[in-house]
């Protein structure tokens, strides 16, 4: 059994969006600086799914419900990562760095196809 350790504030703002299935959006384009000042829902949410948090995992009462959100917020992940992947994307200077975040982005997506 694997255990992901996450805030209980990031795990109830999660829980939050997933109950409500309604993805919130960012007017800075998804660039904000998420720290404890910054209040982005938009870029807070990203991170979580960056993080790998799993909608799939929400204990609700009826979970037929979300299914076809969650199935749909997959498919967001995924541009996500690729949006994350382009922000990112290595100067030819930097090549240990683009290394780290190819291997991170391909596992993310490893973990999504199960």
């Amino acid at each position: 059994m694997v255990f992901y350790v996450a805030k209980a504030s990031c795990k109830q703002f999660f829980r939050r969006i997933i109950i409500k299935q309604k993805i919130p959006t960012c007017i800075m384009n998804y660039r904000c600086d998420i720290t404890q000042g910054d209040r982005c829902q938009g870029c807070r949410f990203n991170k979580c799914l960056l993080m790998g948090m799993d909608a799939s995992l929400i204990c609700v009462q009826n979970p037929e419900d979300l299914d076809k959100f969650i199935e749909n917020l997959k498919e967001y992940q995924l541009e996500v990562i690729a949006r994350y992947y382009e922000q990112i994307a290595p100067n030819n200077d930097n090549q240990l760095d683009y290394d780290f975040y190819e291997g991170r982005c391909v596992s993310l997506e490893q973990c999504l196809e199960f």
